[in-house]
């Protein structure tokens, strides 16, 4: 079975993330992710204490950080 780290692709990600499990996958420390969580336009939902990150919704965030790249 493969680790988060070990998946090259969004496709290959699991449909819900942890912080730990997206900052592998991206190569960032946990820190970092969890920034991006406290962040209202990021898309995550906190359970308790612990936060996860829909892969959908990531992925649609990824797409609109990259046209607001292109159009600024």
């Amino acid at each position: 079975m493969k680790t988060v780290a070990d998946r090259k692709t969004l496709a290959e990600l699991p449909d819900v993330m942890s912080v730990q499990q997206l900052g592998q996958f991206l190569g960032v420390h946990a820190n970092g992710v969890y920034e991006l969580v406290h962040q209202q336009s990021f898309p995550s939902v906190q359970i308790g204490r612990k936060f996860v990150i829909p892969k959908a919704g990531l992925v649609k965030w990824l797409e609109t950080q990259a046209e607001n790249k292109a159009v600024s």
